[in-house]
């Protein structure tokens, strides 16, 4: 049976690779004739086992990681990588489309909603009237349910308590939150049941600034029609009539910072956690940080602060000056209420006096001398009014031995039963 000579292994096929393989001709090789015995197919193998060991060689040597070989668990360590990338570009891809989606419909279905959801029924008439700067965000900005409120208040006796509600971003400020917050505020000042407030976070942590996530989409026209008043964390560049104690749980950082030195007096947490955090993202302090910081602690200690943008704790907060009590974790929220009720318990004409006077002295007034006249006259209304009452209530006996538990209404009674008895 004749046979082709493609059949004749090796022979054939050593023919056509050996002159490209190894040069057989270059090198001096005899020249290949059919049906002559030789052995260049195992000129091959050897080449292949020689590279081989060449190659296991240079990997046992000092430098050997040059040629890294992965094990079993690493190999399949980064092909699982490799799933998780591939998941979570499919996840992003779905959440993009769904919010394209939901874009299309949402106002369509809002249209259905009943009346007490829409948010036409929120009442912006008279903010908006008071600061005609600021854009009408009713037709735009949903309305919240009562328990989901960005704001939430509340109030016990003589405190007004006012809590932002965002906490699964951990009570950042956006621009509805900051104007339910100026809401709140407005709402404590003109609640004449309520003497002190006391400002909180949900959740554990206190406010972590303005939502820079919303801040990311905003252009320089934003920027530019952005007004000068209210600040953008909502009452920052306000001055509040009454005292505000803040709780400071968690972070209060940034803007949260700035929001914490509009109240009167601070409640910090040992563990808390204060500082300019917004220094490393290059987004400059406007709600009162670079006003009210050093005159709170000095200039030198708000520089510090200021340029470093470093973290500190309560109790380097509580040194500076910045923090007036410290106290034990998950506590901050209760011991500031009992703060706020022991103020409320004063005669409240003097001691708003006397706190309107300190602000103006510090930041209002043009001399020394300026600063001695308003405070003269400014108590002299409060003199009329309280100090003979108090006097008389000195003398009776009240608030004696360090008993600062009696109030306007304690002084009156105790003055009219003088009156009477005389």
């Amino acid at each position: 049976m004749a046979t082709s000579a493609a059949s004749r292994w090796p022979d054939y096929w050593v023919a056509q690779f050996e002159p490209f393989w190894l040069g057989a001709g270059k090198i001096g090789w005899p020249e290949f004739e059919p049906h002559t015995q030789h052995y260049g197919h195992l000129c091959v193998a050897s080449f292949v086992v020689v590279i081989f060991v060449g190659f296991m060689f240079l990997r046992s040597l000092p430098g050997g990681s040059h040629f890294p070989q992965l094990s079993r668990p690493a190999r399949r360590a980064r092909r699982v990588r490799g799933y998780q990338r591939q998941f979570q570009a499919m996840l992003t891809f779905s959440r993009m489309l769904n919010q394209k989606v939901w874009a299309a419909v949402r106002w369509p279905v809002a249209s259905f909603r009943p009346a007490s959801l829409r948010i036409s029924d929120k009442n912006f008439s008279h903010f908006y009237s008071t600061h005609p700067s600021i854009p009408d965000l009713s037709d735009t900005i949903e309305e919240k349910s009562a328990s989901e409120k960005l704001v939430v208040t509340e109030r016990s006796g003589d405190v007004f308590l006012i809590a932002i509600n965002r906490p699964e971003k951990r009570n950042c400020v956006n621009e509805e939150t900051g104007y339910q917050l100026l809401e709140a505020i407005l709402e404590f000042e003109k609640d004449d049941a309520a003497k002190v407030g006391v400002l909180y976070g949900k959740g554990g942590t206190f406010c972590a600034g303005w939502d820079l996530k919303s801040l990311s989409g905003r252009g320089t026209k934003w920027v530019e029609d952005l007004p000068a008043f209210p600040g953008p964390m909502g009452p920052t560049r306000n001055f509040i009539r009454k005292p505000m104690i803040a709780a400071v749980q968690g972070y209060a950082v940034a803007g949260g910072l700035e929001l914490s030195l509009l109240c009167d007096l601070r409640v910090m947490e040992e563990d808390a956690v204060m500082g300019v955090f917004c220094r490393r993202y290059g987004v400059p302090l406007v709600d009162g940080g670079t006003v009210r910081l050093p005159a709170i602690i000095g200039f030198g200690r708000a520089m510090d602060l200021i340029l470093t943008g470093r973290p500190i704790n309560g109790q380097e907060a509580f040194e500076m000056g910045l923090a007036n009590k410290v106290v034990p974790r998950g506590t901050a929220i209760g011991q500031a209420i009992n703060l706020a009720s022991s103020i409320a318990r004063f005669p409240q004409k003097c001691m708003l006096a006397d706190r309107k006077s300190a602000y103006y002295s510090t930041f209002t007034a043009k001399s020394y001398e300026d600063a001695l006249v308003f405070e003269h006259e400014n108590g002299k209304e409060v003199i009329l009014s309280e100090a003979i009452k108090g006097a008389q209530g000195f003398v009776s006996g009240l608030g004696k031995h360090g008993k600062f538990n009696f109030n306007t209404d304690n002084i009156t009674a105790v003055a009219d039963k003088k009156t009477s008895t005389a």
